[in-house]
């Protein structure tokens, strides 16, 4: 019996359990499409590539498994491309189906002819062409084992024709494998580990999304060794319940406690943390990194030894080798400082309900922390949204966030959450949006209609590029394009099929909240704010150069960092 390219490459992806298909159909893909349509895959239709791209990267970060988007020659193929690096910088297992036009007319300027292979590798482990159609098995399962096995994205480019082609309907083979090794350093590496930390008093921890499957034996080897851990803003949802000494984010979205907690020890263990800005690592400290990747030591900072492992299982095997401490005077000092800091980042959160300000974002993301299901998963876009998100949503240990921390995409949130929605649709997802990204990709509401989702949308609407102009305050010029003329967000939601809520006072906002979390399908809550807001002092702003500076450090040895951004933004709103 024969079959078609198309139809071969389908069944396999169904039986390799792919689930859903993210993408816009068109021209080049119309034969794939057409045998999805006779597939228990569901074809998920984005409204943008990017977004189908983004959808699929978050996925693959919720379920661990391969996730499948598609786009067609040309536009369709380019418009995938920053979704795809996002899914790569994330480390997600992402298979990208590019279609490509008719062989024969590669090379002569055709209508939507690219340079497929060369726009796809620099966002891709694999990127091969399917050149006939006895490859494409063998193509199709290397492209789906790399994804999984080195956790990022395979690209399949496949040209028009070649869909068409006949085949014999034979058995499926290459089908993919979900490896699961246990990967430890030598036992020589362990002992050294465990000699740098007996032979000192005061150790930190700094701990990132790397140790994921293994935060809980952390937190015991911390409670052990009476270490402070600091964490990352993506390793938040793992470290800020139920640590023994915490001490909350570096950076410049996190806080004092951290800064002092890194810099005053007499070592800092780095584990499964890529924080990207080398300032917030100490000079004068020494470092133990330990890693899956071998690549990443000594990536971000001058570092003292490195190792490669699972941080869960190298941590358990460092337990028998590391002696109990007794003093835990450092851990108590910078837990205080943590305490301290927080309640001073909490009282900028404090507005009365009769108040004529503008709404605080950050008493926007507490009230929503406050309301929203404990079990939530958040998604937020680049900019303020995911500095009020990671500075004031609490994880309660059950939370995730999603957002594009590594690559820095503007408008990931809405796209986001269609992927986590459409992956988990009983899953309480929140969307934390600016409202420059969710113009940037407003068509995706419509998406939300289509696909018959019900997230929960809040929009940071302070008709400006807040975290632009932040930056450019930061390096010395006045804010440039990048105020924003915008619609009533509500207004728009509610005349495609979602309900709409607008917020523009104090008083109104607990209300919307309940309304919006206690309604069962799609909302978008559109909340006037301050547009006035800071994250970090002007005198760290003034001097910071796109980065946390040597000024922070000094400033948080003295517990100032708090005190000067509360007395900023209490200048501001007083005025």
């Amino acid at each position: 019996m024969k079959n078609n390219v198309a139809k071969q490459l389908v069944e396999t992806l169904e039986k390799a359990n792919v689930e859903r298909i993210y993408g816009i159909t068109g021209d080049s893909a119309n034969f794939i499409t057409n045998a999805i349509s006779k597939s228990k895959i569901r074809f998920v239709h984005t409204r943008h590539e990017e977004s189908a791209a983004i959808a699929a990267g978050a996925e693959a970060a919720a379920t661990g498994k391969l996730a499948t988007c598609i786009g067609s020659c040309g536009p369709g193929s380019l418009h995938l491309v920053n979704g795809l690096y996002e899914a790569n910088r994330n480390s997600v297992p992402v298979l990208a189906i590019a279609t490509e036009i008719h062989r024969s007319q590669i090379g002569t300027r055709y209508v939507q002819e690219i340079e497929t292979r060369n726009l796809f590798l620099g966002c891709s482990v694999f990127c091969e062409y399917v050149r006939s159609a006895d490859q494409l098995p063998r193509i199709l399962g290397i492209a789906m084992q790399t994804a999984i096995s080195r956790k990022g994205v395979s690209v399949l480019i496949l040209p028009s024709e070649v869909t068409v082609e006949q085949v014999e309907d034979k058995e499926i083979k290459y089908l993919p494998f979900y490896p699961d090794p246990v990967i430890t350093p030598s036992h020589e590496e362990l002992k050294l580990i465990a000699d740098y930390i007996n032979s000192v008093k005061k150790v930190a921890i700094f701990a990132g999304f790397g140790c994921r499957g293994g935060e809980r034996l952390v937190k015991e080897f911390s409670k052990k060794i009476k270490a402070p851990i600091a964490w990352s803003s993506i390793g938040k949802e793992l470290f800020d319940s139920d640590s023994p000494y915490p001490v909350g984010m570096n950076g410049m979205l996190g806080n004092s406690a951290a800064v002092y907690t890194l810099h005053n020890a007499d070592l800092l263990l780095v584990l499964g943390c890529g924080f990207a800005f080398p300032d917030g690592y100490p000079d004068n400290v020494p470092i133990v990194q330990i890693d899956i990747a071998g690549e990443n030591l000594s990536r971000r900072h001058n570092i003292t030894l490195g190792v490669v492992g699972d941080i869960g299982n190298t941590i358990e095997a460092l337990f028998a080798l590391v002696k109990e401490k007794a003093d835990s005077s450092f851990a108590d000092k910078c837990v205080g400082k943590y305490n301290v800091a927080l309640e001073r980042l909490h009282k900028l959160t404090i507005q009365s309900e009769d108040s004529e300000h503008k709404i605080f974002p950050e008493n926007l993301a507490n009230a929503i922390c406050s309301k929203a299901p404990h079990d939530a998963w958040f998604t937020a876009d680049m900019g303020t949204p995911w500095a009020f998100t990671a500075r004031y949503v609490k994880s309660f240990g059950k939370r995730r966030f999603f957002t594009s921390s590594l690559h820095g995409t503007m408008a990931a949130a809405l796209p986001t959450t269609i992927g986590l929605k459409t992956t988990n649709p009983d899953k309480p997802v929140i969307a934390m949006c600016g409202d420059g990204g969710i113009s940037m990709l407003m068509g995706e509401l419509l998406t939300v209609v289509q696909e018959k989702l019900n997230p929960k949308i809040f929009v940071f609407n302070n008709s400006c590029l807040d975290f632009v102009a932040m930056e450019m305050k930061g390096d010395g010029l006045l804010p440039s394009f990048t105020n924003l003329v915008n619609p009533d967000f509500a207004a728009v939601a509610q005349s495609i099929g979602i309900k709409g809520i607008r917020v523009d006072k104090v008083s109104q906002l607990i209300p919307a909240i309940e309304e919006a979390m206690a309604y069962e399908g799609a909302v978008l809550v559109d909340v006037v704010v301050d547009p006035y807001s800071l994250i970090m002092p002007p005198q760290i702003t003034a001097q910071m150069a796109g980065h946390f500076t040597e000024y922070a450090f000094k400033l948080a040895e003295h517990g100032d960092y708090e005190k000067l951004l509360e007395e900023a933004i209490t200048n501001i709103r007083q005025r």
